[in-house]
């Protein structure tokens, strides 16, 4: 589905983190934020915003 992936093995797709698949990790943020947040530091609102995630994935690449 996505052209930036780097392999899959039997239990996990493993991509390159581009712009390309910023909308689609903006939702698995925001579908898990609840069932994650024990484990991550406390994050605003603006982390899980697209904004922000494109931001990151510029100073990423």
């Amino acid at each position: 589905m996505y052209p930036n992936k780097a392999f899959s093995t039997s239990q996990n797709d493993v991509f390159f983190f581009s712009h390309e698949i910023a909308e689609p990790f903006q939702d698995y943020l925001l579908n898990n934020k609840e069932r994650l947040a024990p484990f991550e530091p406390k994050r605003s609102v603006e982390y899980y915003s697209l904004d922000s995630l494109n931001q990151r994935i510029d100073s990423a690449i």
